[in-house]
């Protein structure tokens, strides 16, 4: 049985980010009505979370997605990482605009898929 009381190795602390570093993903969910695609975008620092439900996830609704995010964040956003490549597609054409030239695109590798 393993010790509870003794050495246990130290915690490490997570990298601190400033506030506005958003992380997007989309998850499908089941529900009684079927299967349904969960937006969600996580401010790393904050804890601040945005999330929508769509019956659908074409590239359209990921747009409108981070519009609605960008209105909602009471603060400004720096910083979009994400392994959607339509949220990427979209964060590009969006960050064209003068009101939103501030975010910053940072995409990763997805996760063995």
């Amino acid at each position: 049985m393993p010790d509870v009381e003794g050495d246990r190795p130290a915690k490490k602390k997570f990298k601190a980010y400033p506030i506005g570093f958003f992380h997007i993903d989309i998850a499908e969910v089941r529900t009684e009505q079927g299967k349904l695609h969960m937006f969600v975008a996580i401010d790393r620092t904050s804890k601040f979370a945005f999330v929508e439900l769509h019956e659908k996830a074409p590239t359209a609704i990921s747009r409108e997605f981070l519009l609605r995010l960008i209105a909602a964040v009471p603060y400004k956003i720096h910083t979009v990482l994400t392994d959607i490549l339509k949220i990427a597609a979209n964060m590009a054409e969006i960050r064209t605009n003068d009101t939103t030239a501030f975010i910053a695109l940072r995409t990763m590798v997805p996760n063995g898929r």
